[in-house]
């Protein structure tokens, strides 16, 4: 089971590199077909890989990011799905202004053909 953990975090890690150093294209390999993003309150921001990659490049294109702090992620896993929570903070300007949030992600993954995709993510802002 801890493999599968740190399976899990990793893929976590490489998905907040691939956003965060500007290559938002690289999350196609992590994301599956059916991949559904929610934001605020549950409204959908992306569904399909193809919508929720271009979810992470449209904020990219609009948003310079000064600051981004991640927890670490707690892991739960049940057969083939995992969930996996962490905190977060971000300072990012975006047109003339400048903001500092904090939160949490939740993503959802499955394995299948012994690979975990993402599945499922929703960002709750605190």
């Amino acid at each position: 089971m801890q493999q599968q953990h740190d399976e899990i975090r990793a893929i976590v890690q490489r998905i907040h590199d691939a956003w965060s150093q500007g290559r938002p294209e690289d999350l196609h390999q992590y994301f599956d077909d059916r991949m559904v993003i929610r934001g605020p309150e549950f409204l959908v921001m992306g569904r399909g890989r193809d919508a929720c990659v271009q979810s992470y490049a449209g904020f990219l294109k609009v948003a310079t990011v000064h600051e981004y702090d991640r927890g670490e992620p707690e892991i739960d896993l049940h057969g083939d799905t995992a969930v996996a929570v962490y905190s977060w903070k971000m300072t990012y300007s975006l047109e003339s202004g400048r903001y500092t949030e904090k939160g949490h992600d939740l993503f959802v993954f499955s394995r299948a053909s012994g690979e975990w995709r993402a599945i499922w993510r929703t960002m709750l802002v605190a």
